[in-house]
Parts: structure tokens; sequence; C-alpha cells
């Protein structure tokens, strides 16, 4: 990080030197902003303990996070402050937080004057050092949610199952923003229904802006937007679709014969025809048994009306069985309604013939748990 980039914040309070000091100094050590708290820090954190947080350190909480918005990289308490206030704070924030008596002392043993007359230099040191030391901070898996809610909650829950803890602790976090009243990604893409992609980039603008490390779409047919979204972000969406190709290819080999299960907008805008490349050899269903398909996710009986059996699992099985005997080795759920009604398995029975069922949902949510478990370490 260039000198230049670096921004400090500072929580002052009343009448105290330290912070008086480091505000007032003109330097280009470092851009610094500050905000006020009105009780003494130090007094903060003699009425809180790790076993119990006052009111007053849900407040500091609140300034801190004044901070984060203004741009700080670094917090800085004035004064000194007990060390559980500072460990809690930097554990919420997910950014490096001391105070200006502790950082002073580790710089140059108490003489916060002594370089340059600019306690700020001390600062800046200890600011780079932090987030230097700070680079494989936790992962946050960003979400964006509501396309379709219940993918949604699906997703989640194999995030969940996918990951090795044995505690709550060790469970990945996640960010979701979860807005169903993104516009049908389908009905724009086939019928120029209201266009989603400003939604879908303004709930990732939100993840990132809430700390995400990457951020994962549950939705086939929203990846047909990313390409024009991806640019204007500062975080990776993961790909669905690629980790999907990618995981068929390790699995049944190139050139296996796949079958898509997905919406006609997600099999019209071609984007898993663009993922497979010619790895694949890539079927979707005829016209009559597409419709099958729409009727299982969209229809009065289907999945986004809250049904995972009946009309929709015949449906569904219809559909199945066209592929298989048009050839397929291997199908596609490329809906992330569709494993609602039907899970992935190795050898699923239709018409006395076994199929392979790959879910991309569980796919993505492997592959996030592995991104999550990678930063860890």
């Amino acid at each position: 990080m260039n000198r230049e980039d670096l921004t400090l914040g500072i929580v002052s309070f009343p009448d105290d030197p330290d912070s008086s000091m480091a505000t007032s100094q003109t330097s280009d050590t470092m851009r610094v902003v500050v905000e006020p708290h009105p009780y003494d820090i130090a007094a903060v954190a003699s009425r809180s303990s790790h076993t119990e947080w006052n009111d007053d350190v849900f407040r500091l909480l609140r300034t801190c996070r004044k901070l984060l918005a203004k741009g700080a990289d670094a917090i800085l308490l004035s004064g000194a402050s007990a060390r559980s206030v500072v460990v809690a704070l930097e554990t919420e924030l997910d950014m490096p937080v001391s105070d200006m008596r502790t950082v002073d002392a580790f710089c140059d043993g108490g003489a916060l004057t002594d370089v340059s007359g600019d306690p700020r230099r001390h600062y800046a040191r200890w600011a780079r050092r932090a987030l230097a030391s700070r680079a494989n901070s936790r992962f946050r898996l960003g979400i964006v949610g509501g396309i379709g809610p219940a993918a949604t909650v699906d997703f989640m829950a194999k995030v969940v199952r996918h990951t090795p803890a044995s505690t709550d602790q060790a469970h990945v976090r996640m960010l979701v923003d979860h807005n169903p009243q993104i516009p049908d990604r389908t009905a724009h893409l086939l019928h120029n229904g209201d266009d989603p992609s400003l939604a879908l980039f303004s709930a990732c603008v939100r993840l990132e802006e809430g700390g995400a490390s990457a951020i994962a779409l549950p939705c086939n047919t929203a990846h047909a937007f990313v390409a024009r979204i991806q640019p204007h972000l500062g975080v990776p969406i993961v790909n669905m679709l690629d980790e999907t190709v990618r995981c068929i290819v390790s699995r049944f080999g190139i050139g296996s014969c796949v079958g898509l299960l997905a919406t006609s907008g997600t099999i019209e805008s071609f984007v898993y025809h663009d993922a497979a490349d010619a790895r694949l050899t890539l079927i979707t269903p005829d016209e009559q048994f597409q419709q099958c398909v729409m009727q299982a996710i969209y229809g009065p009986q289907g999945v986004k009306a809250g049904f995972t059996e009946g009309a929709c699992r015949t449906e569904l099985d219809a559909a199945i069985a066209h592929l298989v005997a048009r050839g397929a080795q291997v199908v596609v759920l490329g809906c992330t309604e569709l494993p609602l009604v039907l899970g992935e398995q190795d050898a699923y029975i239709v018409n006395g013939t076994t199929v392979a069922i790959v879910d991309p949902t569980s796919i993505l949510a492997r592959h996030c748990v592995r991104l999550a478990m990678k930063e860890s370490k």
C-alpha cells in the first residue's frame, strides 16, 4: 500500500492530548479521518469485560463503523484501552484496531514525538505493519439472495453441510443480500422484461462494501449478466457454471454427453454452452420437453410456487427420460430451483436406465467452502 493510499481512522474523545496532537498535525504520511466519541475510551474499557459488554462499547463500535464508511483502513482509539475491547473491535470490523498508547510504545518505546515531531509517522508504520499481517483476514462469502428465495436457502444449507466444522465458530461467515424484487432474469432474456443487471450489480456492491471476499450467485440464469457486472467489482464472482463444467469434465471426462435442464433464458443465452466450450457435448430438451422444465419451475404447481413433489416431479422426470433417450450420460440441474425437487445422485433410474444427476448448487457450495478453508489457513 502506497503512503497516499493509507487512510487512518481515529476515534477521539474530548480533551485527549494524544488525539489532539495526531489530528492537528499536517503530514503527507497518510490521510486521517476522525470521529468523536463522547466518552473517555479508557473509562468505557474499565466498565466492560469480555464476559459482558456494556452499552458504551456498542456505541464505540458504531463510531468505528462511521470511520469505516469514510474509508479507514485501520483504526486507532485515542489514549489507552483494554485489550479485550480492542480485540473485540478487530474481530467485528475485520480490520486493524489499536490504541495510541500501545502503538506509541510498540513503535518507539514511548517517545511519541521523536519521529520528526510527527506522531502520524508512528501510526502510519503501525497501520502498514498491521495491514500486512492481516493479508489473510477472515473469509466472508457474499451471497446475492432472492433469485429465487428458496434456492438461496438451499445454497446456504449446502454451504453449512459441506463445511468440515465441529463448532459454530468454524463455519463460513456469510453475508446475504436477499432481494426477491430483482427482476426475473428469464423474463428479460426472452421477453424484453425489466433488465435485472443493475439490481444484481447493486446487490454485489453492497456485499463488497460489507467486506465480502467473494460473491456467489445461486441462480444459473443470472450468470448471463456476470460478464457485464464483474468488471465493475473489486471482488470476484464465483462462476457456478464454470465450476460445474470443470467438475463434470473431471468426473466423466472430456466429450461426455450432458443433458441440460434449465430455464429457457439460460438455454437461449448460451451461458452453459460458452462455459462448456468444446469440452462437453451439451444437449437440451426439444420444445415439448423444455415446456415440461419450465412448468416444473414456473408453473402453478412448480417450484417457484412452493411445490417440490407431484406435477413438478413428473414434468422433470419426463424431461430427464427424454434427454437420456437422446444419449445423455449426465444431466445437469441447471436451475437452482430444480435441486429442491431432485437431489444430486450418481445413478438415478429413469425408464430402467441410470444417469448421473449433477447439482450446480452443491458444486458451488463445495467450491466456496474450499475457498474459505484456503483463505483461513
